[in-house]
């Protein structure tokens, strides 16, 4: 069984290779629809550039209770590419359990007796759920804050992923902070197997073509 997918197209991308010309667009004849035989299904959408010249492109349920947005920006390659980056929503922070375990052990009898919890480490995701200004009262009076209890919040990770091209910068909006950065490096300057004619040359070379180089 093929995998179902949809298909976005991102529309106006420009051409920052100010060596080569734009490439035709592509010829769609009259009543051209895609076959659903391959997996595509219907939903897709045209996406255009918003105000800052990138694509929001979707943002998506992640995890237990995150989300996900994936952005685009233009890169400068031979013909319009664009390179993304993925990004998680901020997230709640960390249970302390050194702090928090200590207390519902000492209450583990009232808390069998009183709240029916057998295993006092069955509170603790209770204890997590809990808000800054919310707090927990124990069967012998001990307070749980969440302010004290959970740790402050976490920026979400974030991924840019980059590429044919050999200028990356108006991605550098959308990419800044990011936690991976994925770059290609088509050619590298290796003269111990046979290259020559310096490396100078061969990023002027690398260039002309859209690519870079690892130096």
């Amino acid at each position: 069984m093929l995998p179902r997918f949809v298909v976005h197209e991102l529309h106006d991308i420009p051409n920052l290779h100010s060596s080569r010309p734009p490439p035709p667009p592509l010829a769609v004849a009259p009543g051209d629809v895609r076959s659903s035989d391959a997996g595509e299904q219907p939903g897709g959408l045209d996406l255009r550039p918003g105000p800052d010249g990138c694509w929001e492109l979707l943002t998506a349920a992640f995890g237990e209770s995150g989300s996900v947005t994936v952005r685009a920006a233009p890169v400068r390659h031979t013909v319009p590419t664009v390179g993304y980056v993925v990004e998680e929503a901020s997230k709640r922070g960390r249970l302390k359990p050194e702090l928090v375990l200590p207390l519902l052990q000492r209450n583990k009898q009232a808390l069998a007796d009183e709240w029916g919890v057998r295993d006092p480490r069955s509170v603790l995701k209770k204890v997590a759920a809990l808000g800054a200004e919310e707090e927990l009262v124990l069967p012998d009076g001990a307070v749980i804050r969440g302010s004290d209890a959970v740790g402050g919040t976490r920026r979400g990770r974030k991924i840019a992923v980059l590429g044919d091209c050999c200028d990356a910068s108006p991605c550098s909006g959308i990419a800044a902070g990011c936690d991976l950065l994925v770059h290609e490096a088509t050619n590298a300057y290796l003269p111990q197997y046979g290259d020559s004619g310096g490396l100078a040359r061969l990023q002027r070379e690398t260039a002309a073509h859209g690519h870079s180089t690892p130096q």
